[in-house]
């Protein structure tokens, strides 16, 4: 039954007493018909009664019984155990205080006990400390229930820097995941709080944290082993280089197109085909290329093939890696030819091995339907 529906006046003939009990004995004082105001300060209830023995209000079941306050015979506050039924399994005559207008008139229940449950009911927001608490209205809107449900405002975990403020998940009361902007100080430079995952064995115990993010640098670190059930991993088209050692920045593959040169010229020089292809793991850089002539011109000198994707290192490293001609074929002479990257720059020249000398590659050594495969592997710049 809402509480402001509680039948509260009760009348002469409801049989509700005053009771003063000395001792264990209860003691009459006056039946509510005939217990008047007066009656209640100055005759037959005195102060002296109140302080010495126990007052006991008394009456028929399903009616109120109460104690009036009131100004001028006008009643401005009831405590009243109310008229609820007392259906069994302690249910009914709840505990409740009314108020009354200026008129006498009811205005409301500020207080309510339900007694079979100990539930207290406000009216309104109880104040503690001058601060409202919450009421039902503000718990429907403004927070989460504990059995679950829709939020949707923002979720705040504040707390001092230094301090974890976490986001606890448990199984049975204990602790598996938490998720937190950690301890770490925030010494400037937006350093520190950062953002991590930990968790923890059936026990309820810290194993690690697997996953953090820092909030100065935006780094992402798993300390485990990573899965990618996607099967992709997807780099930026412009490299961002890096210059850790430990660091992969960089993944490529693409098509490129060779130029075949003769003393650095390619005057005449013509293709039946040419391609090239090309994979780029950090500085690593792999090519393959085809070159087949239709006419191999009229320049004159050292052979050289340029257009490589990614400008070769300038650093010693780069001396360290080499062309290798696979296939040959349509040459001057049966040559076992290969060759080595240009160093700060885009192309590899051609050398010829032969009984233990090696000596440079020239246009002498091609014909107008030579077809040569040639793969390698370089050190980039970048």
């Amino acid at each position: 039954m809402p509480i402001q529906d509680i039948q509260h006046k009760p009348t002469a003939s409801s049989g509700a007493r005053v009771v003063v009990e000395e001792g264990n004995t209860p003691v009459a004082v006056d039946t509510l018909s005939a217990l008047t105001v007066g009656d209640f300060s100055t005759t037959n209830l005195t102060a002296t009664d109140i302080t010495t023995g126990t007052a006991t209000i008394n009456g028929p079941v399903n009616t109120s019984k109460f104690l009036t306050y009131a100004t001028a015979t006008s009643p401005r506050w009831l405590v009243a155990s109310d008229n609820v039924t007392e259906s069994g399994a302690n249910a009914g005559s709840g505990f409740a205080i009314w108020r009354y207008s200026d008129a006498g008139s009811f205005l409301g229940t500020p207080f309510y006990i339900t007694r079979s449950t100990g539930k207290v009911a406000f009216e309104t927001a109880p104040s503690v400390g001058g601060s409202d608490l919450i009421t039902a209205a503000t718990a429907a809107s403004t927070y989460l229930p504990l059995a679950g449900g829709t939020l949707s405002g923002d979720l705040k975990r504040s707390g001092a820097a230094g301090t974890n403020r976490q986001l606890i998940f448990q199984t049975g009361g204990v602790d598996r995941w938490s998720v937190l902007a950690n301890s770490i100080a925030e010494s400037g430079s937006n350093a520190g709080s950062n953002y991590v995952i930990t968790r923890s064995n059936d026990a309820g115990t810290f194993i690690d944290a697997p996953f953090y993010i820092l909030r100065n640098t935006g780094t992402v670190g798993v300390t485990s082993l990573l899965s990618v059930d996607g099967g992709q991993i997807a780099f930026p088209a412009t490299q961002i280089p890096s210059t850790d050692v430990n660091t992969l920045d960089d993944y490529e593959e693409g098509t490129w197109t060779p130029t075949l040169a003769f003393g650095g010229a390619s005057v005449g020089i013509t293709y039946n085909s040419r391609t090239g292809s090309y994979i780029k793991i950090g500085r690593l850089v792999t090519v393959g290329l085809r070159v087949t002539l239709s006419n191999k011109g009229s320049s004159t000198g050292a052979t050289s093939i340029s257009g490589l994707p990614f400008t070769v290192s300038n650093s010693p490293a780069a001396t360290l890696y080499a062309a290798n001609v696979t296939y040959w074929a349509g040459g001057a002479a049966t040559l076992n030819p290969s060759g080595y990257l240009v160093q700060n720059s885009t192309s590899l020249s051609l050398v010829i091995r032969a009984a233990g000398t090696v000596t440079t590659c020239t246009n002498t050594d091609f014909t107008n339907t030579t077809d040569l495969i040639i793969t390698a592997t370089y050190l980039a710049s970048n």
